[in-house]
C-alpha cells in the first residue's frame, strides 16, 4: 500500500489524533458531575475512521474499549451516512448490541461535513445509576437484565446539536439521581462535540486523501 502522506506527516497526525482523545477525555473529565467519573475516571474516548475503526484512544481505562469496537459496528449496522447529520449524538448501553454492561454509557458522534461521513468520535463512561432494581445496578440476586436499569438501543439524545427533551426525560424519571446522571450524559455529548470539531480542523489542514491515505 503506498501511503499518500510523507513519514513525517503521518506521525504528525497520528499524534494529532491521540490528542484528540486525550482532549476529549479532559473535557468529559472536567465537565462531568459524579465521582466516578471526576475522580476514579472510568471512562476513555477514541477516533474512529469512516468505516468504524478505531483510528486512536486517549490514555485513560483502556479495559473499556472492547465495547468502542463492537459498538461501532452495530451503528455502522444500523444507521447510514445519510441517516447521520452534523450534531447528531448516538448513546447505548445495551449488552446485546455491544455494550459492556448496563451501567457503561456509549456515545458516538459522526464527523460529518456535507454529505460525507469523514469519521467518529466517542465516548465511554461509568455512570454512577442507570435506574433498576438496587443502586449501581449490581445486586445479588438480579435474574433478568431488565432488574439492572434502563437499557437503551442506539438512540440519537442529540439531533443537530439539540437535545431531544423527551428522550432526556424519560432517561430522568428512571434514575435516582437524574442530576448527576444527565449531568454526566450531557459531559460525554461536550467531549464528542470537541472531538468532531478537532478531528474536522484535520481534515481541513491535511486533506482527505493525506488524513485517509
Amino acid at each position: 500500500m503506498k501511503y499518500k502522506a510523507d513519514p513525517i506527516t503521518m506521525q504528525v497526525i497520528r499524534y494529532a489524533m491521540e490528542q484528540i482523545a486525550d482532549e476529549m477525555g479532559h473535557t468529559l473529565v472536567r465537565t462531568a458531575r459524579s465521582t466516578v467519573i471526576k475522580e476514579i475516571v472510568d471512562i476513555s474516548c477514541a477516533v474512529f475512521d469512516a468505516q468504524g475503526n478505531t483510528v486512536a484512544q486517549a490514555h485513560h481505562a483502556p479495559m473499556l474499549l472492547t465495547g468502542f469496537e463492537l459498538g461501532m459496528r452495530a451503528l455502522i449496522k444500523n444507521f447510514k451516512p445519510e441517516d447521520l447529520d452534523d450534531g447528531d449524538v448516538i448513546v447505548f448501553n445495551d449488552p446485546y448490541a455491544g455494550g459492556q454492561h448496563v451501567m457503561d454509557l456509549v456515545t458516538f458522534a459522526p464527523v460529518k461535513v456535507g454529505e460525507d461521513v469523514l469519521g467518529f468520535v466517542g465516548s465511554i463512561a461509568h455512570h454512577s445509576d442507570m435506574g433498576g432494581a438496587a443502586p449501581g445496578g449490581v445486586a445479588g440476586g438480579l435474574g433478568e437484565i431488565y432488574l439492572e436499569g434502563l437499557r437503551m438501543p442506539m438512540i440519537k439524545l442529540w439531533k443537530r446539536f439539540k437535545e431531544d427533551h423527551e428522550l432526556f426525560g424519560i432517561i430522568r424519571n428512571n434514575i435516582r439521581v437524574p442530576d448527576k446522571t444527565l449531568g454526566d450524559i450531557r459531559a460525554q455529548g461536550s467531549a464528542d462535540f470537541v472531538g468532531v470539531r478537532r478531528v474536522k480542523e484535520i481534515f481541513a489542514r491535511y486533506g482527505r486523501e493525506v488524513v485517509d491515505g
